[in-house]
């Protein structure tokens, strides 16, 4: 929504040759795609997968693959390519970051801490996290949890949430029962609107109902914009006249107003 209302200036990553390669046939405005993995700085080896989604920086675990054969067959290594990693915080064609959303098999712990700098401003992160470790040494929940919980963010929202069927049964992933991976999403800690400048109260409101469809926080974030003075009274008063009925009642006294 955000990208067709040319609202949004998108930054993607992607370290695998054969996936990159598409993304630049099939270029899109405001997007720009870097053929890098993002992570510590530092040199470290992408294992490419058969599925190019599963290739990682992280070796499959065998035990994994073993428990999840279906998965495995993505899981496997097809190729091994030796590279550098960016760290955000180093990246200057980036300089800010308002939503960070990502997705790269184990490696996202290593990324938030090495762009703390990057993600202070930072108001919604949506990040897959691991329930059951599909790679060796693969960071979980918790660990996830810690660092965006250091960075001043709180969780949100469950989007996605993935269970899969464990070896010998061999089942459509619907009738899985062992919680694997899914996404989630963070917010910045909507108990201090007030500790958010007028940017991030902006950035708030338009993520959250532009990507989210989250209109509640999008209300709370115009409420103190409306408080600060920087969104009028009336405005907000026809803005929430707008909101779908079955989202419920929005209680601010200008929302009725005729004017």
């Amino acid at each position: 929504m955000l990208m067709r209302a040319g609202q949004a200036r998108v930054y993607g990553f992607e370290p695998d040759p054969r996936a990159f390669a598409k993304l630049e046939q099939s270029p899109e405005e405001n997007v720009t795609y870097l053929n890098k993995a993002v992570g510590d700085g530092a040199r470290h080896t992408l294992h490419v997968c058969k599925g190019s989604y599963m290739s990682s920086l992280l070796r499959p675990d065998p035990l994994a693959i073993e428990l999840f054969p279906q998965m495995g067959r993505s899981l496997e290594v097809i190729q091994t390519l030796e590279m550098e990693t960016a760290a955000l915080d180093h990246i200057d064609e980036i300089e800010r970051i308002d939503l960070l959303k990502i997705d790269i098999q184990g490696g996202e712990l290593q990324v938030f801490q090495n762009a703390r700098t990057k993600l202070d401003k930072a108001v919604c992160i949506q990040s897959e996290v691991s329930f059951f470790p599909i790679y060796e040494n693969q960071p979980g929940f918790g660990e996830i949890d810690v660092a965006l919980r250091g960075l001043g963010l709180l969780p949100h929202s469950l989007p996605v949430m993935h269970r899969n069927p464990v070896s010998p049964l061999r089942a459509r992933r619907r009738y899985g029962n062992q919680l694997c991976d899914g996404d989630i999403v963070y917010l910045r800690d909507i108990r201090h609107l007030d500790r958010m400048d007028v940017h991030q109260l902006c950035q708030l409101a338009v993520i959250a109902v532009g990507y989210l469809d989250a209109q509640d926080i999008c209300a709370r974030a115009l409420e103190e914009l409306c408080r600060r003075g920087v969104v009028a009274e009336k405005a907000m008063g026809r803005f929430f006249q707008e909101f779908p009925a079955e989202n419920g009642e929005y209680a601010f006294e200008a929302a009725n107003d005729p004017d």
